[in-house]
């Protein structure tokens, strides 16, 4: 379990999983966002092969929240994706619309975790 779970040949790989709660001030702020994020998620899909994981999770209880589920391979896998110009691209047009007052994050609640290896990512098949 956890850091003692075994790392022998033909066993899945511990990742890295980052999760970035957002509650927006309207469902039409949280849309917003979710156009500024999709180019960049396309991008991540086509270019990042250690970016296992890269989306963006509608709540199905609150339209003002989303959830972005990051998952890597290893932590530095993070590293590489932030230092991405498409990335940076993001991040620099979320600051526009924050700053015109086109989006406003309410709240934005990120962690941070390993994988355990107790359930499962992905089914093999």
């Amino acid at each position: 379990f956890g850091e003692n779970a075994p790392q022998t040949p033909g066993e899945r790989h511990m990742g890295w999983v980052l999760s970035i709660k957002m509650t927006f001030g309207s469902a039409a702020e949280r849309d917003r966002f979710g156009e500024l994020f999709r180019p960049l998620a396309e991008w991540v899909t086509a270019n990042e092969p250690n970016t296992l994981a890269y989306d963006l999770l509608l709540s199905d209880k609150d339209e003002c929240v989303a959830c972005v589920f990051e998952r890597y391979a290893t932590k530095a896998d993070l590293a590489t994706h932030q230092q991405s110009e498409p990335f940076k691209a993001f991040k620099a047009g979320l600051a526009e619309a924050e700053a015109a007052g086109t989006i406003h994050r309410v709240s934005v609640d990120g962690h941070s975790f390993n994988e355990a290896q107790v359930g499962h990512m992905q089914r093999r098949g």
